[in-house]
């Protein structure tokens, strides 16, 4: 659920006005083009910026979505012309799970020392030193 999500490696099969928690946004109903756990998707895209607010993801033939991705507003982090998610809930629905992921430290291109690239500290899995 944390994978990059590409507009290219879907075939976007409908595009509708719509919104979510008051806010404008597209429906954007896509099936992915590489095999998937789900058959189709659909992203609420903000219209006021490049934000994906919720995607339910359906089986095929399915009427409800068995998972939900919902990135609340209140979370949305902004630096440098990046807008990211700090806050995103997964629910199984199929399963009755639900999953929080909270993102609590972001840096947008930070120093990284080049030590931490060498093969010894790969190999022994220590934490990344940073430059101060």
């Amino acid at each position: 659920d944390l994978e990059c999500r590409y507009a290219k490696d879907y075939e976007i099969l409908d595009v509708t006005a719509d919104t979510i928690e008051g806010e404008p946004a597209w429906a954007v109903r896509a099936r992915p083009l590489l095999r998937q756990t789900y058959h189709e998707a659909v992203f609420w895209l903000a219209q006021a910026d490049p934000v994906i607010l919720q995607v339910h993801f359906f089986k095929k033939d399915a009427d409800e979505p068995f998972r939900t991705l919902v990135s609340p507003r209140d979370g949305v982090y902004e630096e440098q012309g990046h807008i990211l998610p700090t806050r995103m809930v997964v629910e199984n629905v199929s399963r009755g799970t639900t999953t929080e992921v909270i993102f609590e430290r972001l840096a947008i291109n930070p120093d990284i020392d080049d030590r931490i690239f060498s093969a010894r500290s790969l190999e022994q899995k220590r934490d990344i030193p940073t430059r101060h």
